[in-house]
Protein backbone atom coordinates (compact mmCIF):
# COMPACT_ATOMS: atom_id res chain seq x y z
CA UNK A 1 0.00 0.00 0.00
CA UNK A 2 2.91 2.58 0.79
CA UNK A 3 4.06 1.75 -2.88
CA UNK A 4 0.55 2.93 -4.32
CA UNK A 5 0.29 6.03 -1.95
CA UNK A 6 3.90 6.92 -2.99
CA UNK A 7 3.69 6.61 -6.35
CA UNK A 8 0.26 8.49 -6.67
CA UNK A 9 2.32 11.35 -5.40
CA UNK A 10 4.81 11.39 -7.07
CA UNK A 11 2.39 11.47 -10.42
CA UNK A 12 0.21 14.56 -8.51
CA UNK A 13 3.53 16.51 -7.68
CA UNK A 14 5.27 16.00 -11.02
CA UNK A 15 1.07 16.81 -12.40
CA UNK A 16 0.83 20.24 -10.13
CA UNK A 17 5.10 21.01 -11.52
CA UNK A 18 3.74 20.68 -15.04
CA UNK A 19 0.59 22.82 -14.67
CA UNK A 20 2.62 25.24 -12.24
CA UNK A 21 4.93 25.98 -15.31
CA UNK A 22 2.09 25.96 -18.07
CA UNK A 23 0.44 28.83 -16.16
CA UNK A 24 3.27 30.90 -15.41
CA UNK A 25 4.24 30.97 -19.14
CA UNK A 26 0.75 31.73 -19.63
CA UNK A 27 0.67 34.50 -17.20
CA UNK A 28 4.54 36.29 -18.80
CA UNK A 29 3.87 39.06 -20.55
CA UNK A 30 4.63 38.29 -24.44
CA UNK A 31 8.05 38.92 -25.46
CA UNK A 32 8.71 42.49 -26.67
CA UNK A 33 9.64 43.02 -30.45
CA UNK A 34 13.23 43.54 -31.73
CA UNK A 35 14.25 46.88 -31.87
CA UNK A 36 16.78 47.99 -34.47
CA UNK A 37 19.50 50.73 -33.70
CA UNK A 38 19.26 51.77 -37.43
CA UNK A 39 15.48 53.63 -37.15
CA UNK A 40 14.94 55.56 -34.71
CA UNK A 41 11.56 55.81 -32.57
CA UNK A 42 9.69 58.63 -32.91
CA UNK A 43 9.28 59.60 -28.97
CA UNK A 44 13.35 59.51 -28.82
CA UNK A 45 14.45 61.88 -31.83
CA UNK A 46 11.88 65.21 -31.73
CA UNK A 47 11.46 66.25 -35.14
CA UNK A 48 13.16 69.81 -35.90
CA UNK A 49 11.10 69.45 -39.91
CA UNK A 50 8.43 72.42 -39.89
CA UNK A 51 4.83 70.48 -39.74
CA UNK A 52 3.63 69.80 -43.18
CA UNK A 53 0.20 71.70 -43.46
CA UNK A 54 -2.82 69.75 -44.44
CA UNK A 55 -3.30 69.30 -47.84
CA UNK A 56 -6.49 71.52 -49.53
CA UNK A 57 -9.75 69.59 -49.74
CA UNK A 58 -11.32 69.37 -52.97
CA UNK A 59 -14.37 70.69 -53.60
CA UNK A 60 -17.51 69.48 -54.12
CA UNK A 61 -18.71 71.92 -56.18
CA UNK A 62 -17.23 73.30 -59.61
CA UNK A 63 -14.80 75.89 -59.77
CA UNK A 64 -16.64 79.15 -61.29
CA UNK A 65 -16.55 80.14 -64.32
CA UNK A 66 -18.83 78.45 -67.57
CA UNK A 67 -19.33 75.42 -65.38
CA UNK A 68 -21.61 77.59 -63.21
CA UNK A 69 -23.81 78.77 -65.75
CA UNK A 70 -23.83 75.26 -67.36
CA UNK A 71 -25.03 73.95 -64.21
CA UNK A 72 -27.52 76.79 -63.96
CA UNK A 73 -28.92 75.82 -66.95
CA UNK A 74 -30.35 72.61 -65.06
CA UNK A 75 -32.11 74.36 -62.51
CA UNK A 76 -35.28 73.50 -64.77
CA UNK A 77 -34.34 69.93 -65.27
CA UNK A 78 -34.00 70.27 -69.05
CA UNK A 79 -30.59 70.73 -69.67
CA UNK A 80 -27.56 68.72 -71.88
CA UNK A 81 -23.84 69.85 -69.81
CA UNK A 82 -20.54 68.35 -69.57
CA UNK A 83 -20.11 66.63 -66.20
CA UNK A 84 -17.18 66.16 -64.53
CA UNK A 85 -15.91 64.34 -60.59
CA UNK A 86 -17.50 66.27 -58.00
CA UNK A 87 -19.93 67.84 -59.34
CA UNK A 88 -23.39 69.14 -57.81
CA UNK A 89 -26.43 69.74 -60.04
CA UNK A 90 -28.63 72.10 -58.33
CA UNK A 91 -32.54 71.42 -59.60
CA UNK A 92 -35.53 73.61 -58.92
CA UNK A 93 -37.21 73.45 -55.88
CA UNK A 94 -40.10 72.22 -57.30
CA UNK A 95 -38.15 69.32 -57.59
CA UNK A 96 -37.98 68.81 -54.24
CA UNK A 97 -34.38 67.17 -54.53
CA UNK A 98 -31.00 68.16 -52.61
CA UNK A 99 -28.35 68.77 -54.98
CA UNK A 100 -27.60 65.68 -57.62
CA UNK A 101 -23.83 64.77 -56.55
CA UNK A 102 -21.90 63.26 -59.77
CA UNK A 103 -19.01 60.98 -59.07
CA UNK A 104 -17.12 60.02 -62.71
CA UNK A 105 -14.96 57.37 -62.60
CA UNK A 106 -13.73 56.76 -66.12
CA UNK A 107 -16.83 55.87 -67.54
CA UNK A 108 -19.02 55.27 -64.92
CA UNK A 109 -20.88 57.82 -63.29
CA UNK A 110 -22.62 57.71 -60.29
CA UNK A 111 -25.46 60.10 -59.29
CA UNK A 112 -26.48 60.68 -55.71
CA UNK A 113 -30.44 61.99 -55.11
CA UNK A 114 -31.47 62.74 -51.84
CA UNK A 115 -34.86 64.11 -50.89
CA UNK A 116 -35.99 65.21 -47.68
CA UNK A 117 -36.56 61.57 -46.40
CA UNK A 118 -34.29 59.23 -48.94
CA UNK A 119 -31.52 58.87 -50.49
CA UNK A 120 -31.11 56.92 -54.05
CA UNK A 121 -27.44 55.91 -55.54
CA UNK A 122 -27.07 54.94 -58.72
CA UNK A 123 -24.59 53.85 -61.00
CA UNK A 124 -24.67 53.52 -65.11
CA UNK A 125 -22.28 53.25 -67.83
CA UNK A 126 -21.67 56.64 -69.84
CA UNK A 127 -20.46 54.37 -72.79
CA UNK A 128 -23.26 52.53 -73.07
CA UNK A 129 -26.27 52.85 -75.68
CA UNK A 130 -29.13 54.65 -74.56
CA UNK A 131 -27.86 53.92 -70.19
CA UNK A 132 -30.10 56.33 -68.05
CA UNK A 133 -31.17 56.82 -64.28
CA UNK A 134 -34.92 57.65 -63.45
CA UNK A 135 -36.05 59.28 -60.23
CA UNK A 136 -39.02 61.21 -59.44
CA UNK A 137 -39.51 61.56 -62.92
CA UNK A 138 -36.27 62.92 -63.46
CA UNK A 139 -34.30 61.13 -66.45
CA UNK A 140 -30.49 61.53 -66.41
CA UNK A 141 -28.76 60.34 -69.39
CA UNK A 142 -25.45 60.21 -69.08
CA UNK A 143 -23.17 59.60 -72.26
CA UNK A 144 -19.00 59.76 -73.64
CA UNK A 145 -18.52 62.10 -76.80
CA UNK A 146 -15.58 61.30 -79.31
CA UNK A 147 -13.07 63.26 -77.75
CA UNK A 148 -13.90 61.53 -74.45
CA UNK A 149 -15.70 63.86 -72.25
CA UNK A 150 -18.74 63.18 -70.09
CA UNK A 151 -21.83 64.59 -70.98
CA UNK A 152 -25.31 65.04 -69.17
CA UNK A 153 -28.64 65.08 -70.49
CA UNK A 154 -31.47 66.07 -68.03
CA UNK A 155 -35.11 66.12 -68.31
CA UNK A 156 -38.32 65.52 -66.70
CA UNK A 157 -41.68 63.99 -67.30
Amino acid sequence: MSTRILALLTTTAATLTLAGGITAALAAPPPSPPTSDAVPSPAASPSTAPAASPPASPSATPSPGKDDAALEECRDADCEIEITDGQEIVLDEKYGMKPIKVDVDGTLVTFTIRTANSEAKTTVYANGPNTSANFNGLTLRPHMTKDGKVMLTVSHS
